[in-house]
């Protein structure tokens, strides 16, 4: 749907967003739960699974927009 309006003003469409879409999307709902329960909580406890979630999620996108 964006795809057509996307190339209108940039010239050109990412083969690999789509893919990248399919590895980042999924982990964005835990990655939000996450954020909350340690903003609600205060606890530490969150903390680092949050972390490993979001660095991941950071190198998937850095690998994607080396690549395309």
């Amino acid at each position: 749907v964006i795809s057509p309006l996307t190339a209108y003003h940039f010239g050109r469409i990412s083969y690999l967003g789509p893919l990248a879409n399919v590895v980042i999307l999924p982990l964005l709902p835990p990655t939000m739960m996450l954020g909350f329960a340690a903003e609600l909580t205060g606890l530490r406890l969150f903390l680092l699974p949050l972390w490993l979630l979001l660095e991941y999620q950071v190198r998937m996108i850095s690998l994607f927009g080396t690549l395309g």
